[in-house]
């Protein structure tokens, strides 16, 4: 009998240390699946985001511009009375006061910083000696003596009279200006400053513009050259298009080789054009039997058509253009040689006047070659390529939105510069560009931050933070260059930190132009391929994979857990009960 009892309380005792052993285990399960299991599942299949610097974008959302724009004017005042040269310093200064041009939350500052032009006394001796025998006709040819300026920094000759006499201003193409005047009188010269240093429309519309706000549908002139313009971009795709009979017809030559050395590339490598953007050029031949659109005979003896027909015509030549392998913006001009049954033709507007071409906004142009008479069927046709050309150029000039001026008011001369083009001019298209530039790449920069922070499960690799901090950066150094007054550099970062509409990696001509820059960093984050990685995987179809494979661990670890719980708290109570009786 005492056998028997010590045999069961053996068998208890063993019992009850496998129920030790089983619970304990059940409750080390349970700590290594909550403590090690979780976190490293949660961290393993968590979206990866880098930190971005959200405040410092989101700060940008009021500055969509370089907060100001520096221009330095150096004045030279000939006179021999120094007070009186100090007192126009002055009153200078205070006409060009600082000025604010706004476009919604985007304004812009214009600052002018009017400073002495320090010249040697012999070259001083030689503008008294032109201005006072040829009126200051003989200045544009010291211009050459004048110190070299950049973008941002300007020259004012001002001779001061004493005697009332008509005044006489000459804006030269160099960033330079002579100006005679009387004594006591800064408006001329603040007038001409205005002139060659900015033009406030353009500002305001190429703000409005990068912010995605849309250009004007108005019909004035200012709005027109709103609308023709292109938008700022890193590079442009140049195709040049010989749209010529069927070859049964007439054989046409073009040479456009060498129109394109003689006349095109002098302007793109320009270095106020070469400066905007990268520029590649192609060339191609599309012959036609059939365009859509009916000359008409002129009382002159040739032909026209009218501008109404050309929507279909340009519709019909552009289905059939070739596609270049190119993610750059293009720009088209087609030469069109026209019919040898309907040569000349021409192109009648509603006003009634005749022309050879004509401007299509944001796509190119076309300019109508006619034969030199009727040509026979199988006779060889040659373009005069250069005339051509020079229209192109002047198209092309348009479409980039290189200011048009032209002076109406008497007493002021306005020189030509190389290529019809002044620096003046062009430092106006440069600064326009830049605020365009910076005001999109903010926009793109604030969008991007915004779409993050909004989705959650985008991923933000290390690849888009660095994009990121770099973009900003850039943006920033644009600001204190344009505030410092070096707008070419300002102009150069802003590129760099702009996005476009589309996606533009690295494409052949990035490959193949040495000279040719890398994408945008702004850019590349917005259109980097990881950031869609888990766009499309919803939450509903992590429970549909994780479910099936977490239930059947989950269960037993969980009414195990339960289990060794339960035996815990009867063991807890059971000793709690010895303590008590004994």
């Amino acid at each position: 009998m005492v056998q028997e009892v010590q045999r069961k309380e053996e068998e208890g005792a063993v019992e009850g240390r496998e129920k030790w052993r089983q619970n304990i285990s059940s409750l080390s399960v349970l700590t290594v699946a909550v403590l090690v299991g979780l976190p490293l599942w949660w961290k393993t299949t968590e979206v990866y985001r880098s930190p971005l610097p959200y405040s410092d974008i989101q700060n940008l959302a009021g500055q969509q511009a370089p907060p100001s724009l520096v221009y330095t004017i150096s004045v030279l005042v000939l006179t021999e009375e120094e007070t009186m040269a100090a007192s126009f310093l002055s009153n200078l200064q205070t006409e060009l006061a600082n000025h604010t041009v706004r476009a919604g939350e985007a304004e812009v500052t214009l600052a002018f910083l009017v400073q002495p032009l320090e010249l040697d006394a012999e070259v001083i001796e030689k503008v008294n000696e032109a201005v006072s025998s040829a009126g200051g006709t003989g200045v544009p040819a010291l211009t050459t003596l004048l110190p070299a300026s950049a973008p941002g920094h300007y020259s004012l000759l001002i001779a001061v009279g004493d005697k009332p006499r008509p005044s006489r201003v000459i804006i030269g193409a160099e960033r330079w200006a002579f100006i005679h005047t009387t004594i006591g009188s800064v408006q001329e010269a603040v007038t001409a400053v205005k002139s060659m240093v900015v033009d406030e429309h353009q500002l305001k519309w190429r703000l409005e513009d990068g912010r995605g706000k849309g250009r004007s549908q108005g019909r004035g002139s200012r709005d027109t050259e709103e609308m023709r313009q292109v938008r700022a971009a890193q590079g442009y795709q140049v195709c040049l298009t010989l749209v010529a009979p069927d070859s049964s017809l007439a054989t046409v030559d073009w040479n456009i080789e060498d129109a394109t050395d003689r006349v095109l590339m002098p302007f793109l490598n320009h270095p106020g054009i070469a400066r905007l953007a990268n520029f590649t050029i192609s060339s191609q031949v599309f012959h036609y039997t059939d365009l859509k659109f009916s000359p008409q005979r002129s009382k002159s003896g040739g032909y026209y058509v009218s501008s109404t027909s050309l929507p279909p015509m340009i519709s019909s030549v552009e289905s059939k253009l070739g596609s270049l392998v190119s993610q750059l913006p293009s720009l088209n001009f087609l030469v069109l040689v026209a019919p040898p049954t309907h040569s000349p033709l021409l192109i009648r507007d509603p006003r009634g006047a005749l022309t050879d071409n004509f401007l299509v906004p944001q796509w190119g142009g076309v300019v109508i070659f006619s034969p030199p008479g009727e040509e026979e069927g199988g006779e060889e046709i040659v373009v005069r390529m250069e005339k051509v050309m020079s229209v192109f150029v002047r198209q092309l000039q348009l479409l980039l939105g290189v200011p048009i001026t032209s002076s109406t008011s008497p007493g002021v001369v306005l020189e030509r510069g190389t290529l019809g083009m002044t620096e003046w001019q062009l430092d106006q298209l440069m600064v326009g560009r830049m605020v365009e530039s910076v005001s999109t790449a903010t926009t793109a920069l604030i969008s991007l931050v915004e779409l993050l922070d909004k989705v959650k499960n985008m991923v933000i690799s290390d690849v888009i933070q660095k994009e990121v901090i770099a973009s900003l950066g850039q943006l920033q150094e644009c600001y204190r260059l344009a505030g410092d007054g070096e707008l070419e550099a300002a102009l150069t970062l802003s590129q760099r930190a702009m996005v476009s509409a589309g996606t533009r990696p690295l494409t052949l001509t990035h490959l193949l132009v040495p000279h040719s820059s890398p994408p945008p960093h702004t850019e590349t984050a917005f259109f980097d391929p990881s950031i869609l990685e888990l766009l499309y995987f919803p939450d509903d179809q992590k429970f549909a994979i994780y479910i099936p494979l977490f239930l059947p661990i989950s269960i037993p670890i969980v009414l195990s857990s339960v289990t060794a719980f339960r035996w815990l708290t009867s063991s807890s109570s059971s000793r709690h009960s010895l303590r008590t009786s004994n």
